[in-house]
């Protein structure tokens, strides 16, 4: 399937969470994989996939365009310490 990013909407530095939060919309066929997204950023915004943290896939029934937001971080050490908390489990 072929993914092309039709518009960034928003591009900004976060510097206190030291990462990059970009939402852009892509043209597609179909809904595109979380797989798919991670390749389209990687190639596009040159960074690295395992740094690269997809949040939302937004799209219209009937329509061709899915926003999506991610946040691209700068190294493993802060994404693990923003996405890797996990809640507790219930007793």
């Amino acid at each position: 399937m072929e993914l092309n990013i039709s518009k960034i909407i928003e591009d900004k530095e976060n510097l206190i969470l030291e990462r990059r939060e970009i939402s852009f919309l892509v043209d597609a066929e179909k809904c595109p994989s979380i797989s798919e997204i991670v390749d389209l950023v990687s190639e596009n915004f040159k960074v690295n996939k395992d740094l690269t943290i997809i949040k939302k896939i937004k799209g219209k029934f009937g329509r061709d365009n899915f926003l999506i937001s991610t946040f691209l971080y700068k190294d493993a050490e802060q994404k693990e310490k923003f996405e890797g908390l996990k809640k507790k489990a219930a007793i």
